[in-house]
């Protein structure tokens, strides 16, 4: 909700209900005063990072943001909703859209198409008109937007996405899990196939045959969001924002909305395994309503 702005700041009132980007730029730095904010010396992220990027603050009711970073919330969102899909889709986005160059008619696997980012890229990509195959570990993910979800432990798999291709192989894959489906990404990859990288909390190092890489001519895309400054992050977000308005995207399922208060209790439930995500609030929780 915004509450209060600087002598400069046109275009916003108080009560205006908005979202932000959460990376904050100094300035003052070579990057910065070239332009190239994303990669500024001295960028910090609001909330959770990595220790050298680290703001603190973003657990509180009022917050300071840089004005350009603002984007108003889709009206048809709840708050809690908004929270959990700004940074999903804006990296779904840039791995679907941008990096990918995802086309109507091409064929996508969205390695994890359950979590958060794998949810918004399974819309994002049938928005654009392309066949969407989901990859998880339950065996009993059955697809809901995907038009097609397999198991991640068959071992048949590369043969099996394969076959339904005419041997071709897929356009794209978005590898959401990390190293441990690296290799098996590449694998699927159909010529001058195209595969994005986005973490890897299961390993930072992976090993793959050079030779059928560079004879497939596949093409590899390490994603860091990150590296964004805050004008392309708002544009995009006004992108995402569309497509809430008009239904094309739903926001990805809210498990618990919990007070600022049990801030323990929510990430103790997240390391738990459990899916869907877990809102902190700083409106006052009612029953019947997350609003």
């Amino acid at each position: 909700m915004f509450e209060l702005a600087g002598a400069d700041v046109r275009g916003y009132k108080r009560g205006d209900r908005v979202t932000f980007d959460s990376t904050v730029y100094c300035g003052k730095c070579g990057y910065c005063r070239r332009g190239e904010v994303n990669l500024c010396d001295n960028r910090q992220v609001i909330g959770v990072s990595c220790g050298e990027y680290r703001r603190n603050g973003a657990f509180a009711e009022y917050i300071s943001v840089p004005r350009i970073s603002l984007v108003r919330k889709p009206q048809s969102l709840s708050h809690e909703q908004a929270g959990s899909a700004g940074v999903t889709f804006v990296t779904a986005w840039c791995a679907v859209s941008e990096y990918a160059a995802l086309k109507a008619g091409e064929t996508i696997v969205v390695i994890g198409s359950k979590g958060g980012v794998g949810h918004a890229a399974v819309q994002i990509a049938k928005h654009l008109g392309a066949f969407v195959i989901g990859i998880n570990r339950s065996r009993d993910d059955e697809a809901i937007l995907e038009d097609l979800v397999l198991n991640s432990s068959d071992p048949k798999l590369p043969e099996l996405l394969r076959s339904m291709n005419a041997g071709k192989g897929v356009d794209v894959v978005l590898n959401t899990a990390g190293g441990s489906m690296f290799e098996i990404g590449l694998t699927l990859l159909a010529h001058q196939g195209r595969q994005v990288e986005i973490t890897s909390p299961t390993g930072r190092k992976a090993n793959f045959d050079l030779v059928d890489f560079y004879h497939n001519e596949s093409r590899l895309f390490g994603l860091d969001t990150l590296k964004r400054d805050l004008v392309a992050s708002a544009r995009i977000l006004e992108k995402v924002a569309e497509g809430f308005a008009t239904g094309t995207y739903q926001p990805h399922k809210i498990d618990q909305v919990l007070p600022l208060e049990e801030a323990r209790q929510a990430y103790e439930h997240v390391s738990t395994g459990h899916g869907g995500r877990v809102v902190l609030s700083m409106i006052p929780i009612q029953s019947g309503g997350t609003e």
